[in-house]
C-alpha cells in the first residue's frame, strides 16, 4: 500500500450511500460523518446524540452540502422515526460505528436526561 500525500488525504471523499426513504416518498444521500459531525455528536450529545441530529449531520445533497442545519432538528425529529432509524444505521455503517459506542451514547444520553452524573 502507497503512502499517501497530504493532498491526497485532503482530497479523500467521505463515503456516500443512496437510501430509500419510502416514508417521505424517495431517497436521500447519506455521508459518512466528518471528523467534525463525529465530534459534535460526541462532545454536544443533547439534540445532536439523537436520530435526527444524525441524519442533521449525515444527510446531504447531490453536490455534498448538508440539507439540515442544528434549527432543523427539532422539526425533523418529528417526522418518521422509522425513516430516522434508517438514516442513523446508515450513519452508523458508514462512519463505522461499533454497537458498543452506540449503547454507550445511549446510556449517557439515559444519564444527561435524568440529570444524574453517570458515576457512582
Amino acid at each position: 500500500m502507497a503512502t499517501l500525500t497530504r493532498e491526497a488525504i485532503l482530497g479523500a471523499p467521505l463515503a456516500r450511500e443512496v437510501l430509500d426513504v419510502p416514508e417521505w416518498g424517495g431517497q436521500v444521500i447519506v455521508q459518512e460523518l466528518s471528523g467534525v459531525g463525529r465530534d459534535r455528536l460526541e462532545r454536544e450529545r443533547g439534540v445532536w446524540a439523537t436520530r435526527a441530529g444524525v441524519a442533521a449531520a449525515s444527510v446531504i445533497d447531490e453536490e455534498g452540502n448538508l440539507l439540515f442545519g442544528p434549527d432543523d432538528i427539532e422539526e425533523l425529529a418529528a417526522r418518521s422515526g422509522n425513516a430516522l432509524q434508517r438514516i442513523l444505521d446508515a450513519a452508523n455503517r458508514l462512519s463505522s460505528v461499533r454497537p458498543e459506542a452506540v449503547a454507550k451514547a445511549k446510556s449517557d444520553l439515559k444519564a444527561t436526561r435524568s440529570g444524574s452524573s453517570g458515576s457512582s
